[in-house]
């Protein structure tokens, strides 16, 4: 949901200029695995495309690319699309790339992509936005960006509940009002927070803190 407000906010904003650009993608759980189809050239190809489709004309190293990979019905590789990022980006004043529920890739896929990211953002005038739940390895690997600033919430147990039982009848199984109350109260005590973390332009501030 925030991440789609943004999203939104951003396009209403500058939607007359096309030198800034944005992309963004949604972390999938249910995709991740060796049956699942999210992994990191998906990830990056995806990125890729919606940058390069902001402009009125395609970068040269998209059009290089589609020149040798179109033909054969193949993909670039996986270092092509890292060396290719950078140089679309460079097209535009701004751009905006928003990974939604980071938390929800695999390990392998996270350490790949992060990097790429990373890299990028040192060679461009790019922004970073990232969503994920707080556990430990997104935070480590956090502490290997050069400066990116973080804000932990947390929604309000009354909102939760609310929520939930709203949407408790889309369950496809008959439930007593009791396990309905238990199936509100365990999510509930489940839920850990979100963190939201920003990596603005060569921003010289450097977070200490994760959170």
């Amino acid at each position: 949901m925030l991440t789609s407000i943004v999203v939104d906010d951003g396009h209403r904003r500058y939607s007359t200029e096309e030198a800034i650009v944005f992309a963004y993608f949604h972390c999938s759980y249910s995709k991740r695995g060796p049956q699942g189809s999210q992994k990191t050239n998906d990830l990056l190809l995806s990125l890729l495309k919606q940058l390069a489709r902001s402009y009125l004309s395609s970068p040269a190293a998209v059009r290089v690319s589609c020149k040798a990979y179109y033909p054969k019905l193949t993909r670039p590789s996986r270092k092509e699309l890292v060396e290719a990022l950078p140089s679309v980006a460079t097209s535009s004043s701004k751009t905006f790339v928003m990974l939604h529920a980071l938390d929800e890739l695999s390990d392998g896929c996270r350490s790949q992509v992060l990097p790429a990211l990373f890299e990028m953002w040192a060679e461009t005038n790019m922004n970073i936005l990232v969503t994920s739940r707080p556990i430990l390895g997104v935070e480590e690997e956090f502490r290997e960006c050069p400066s990116h600033d973080s804000l932990e919430f947390y929604a309000t147990d009354e909102d939760v509940k609310a929520y939930l039982k709203s949407r408790i009848c889309e369950l496809k199984v008959s439930a007593s009002n009791s396990l309905r109350d238990e199936i509100v109260e365990g999510t509930r005590k489940a839920l850990k927070g979100m963190y939201v973390i920003t990596i603005s332009p060569h921003s010289s501030k450097r977070s200490t803190d994760y959170a």
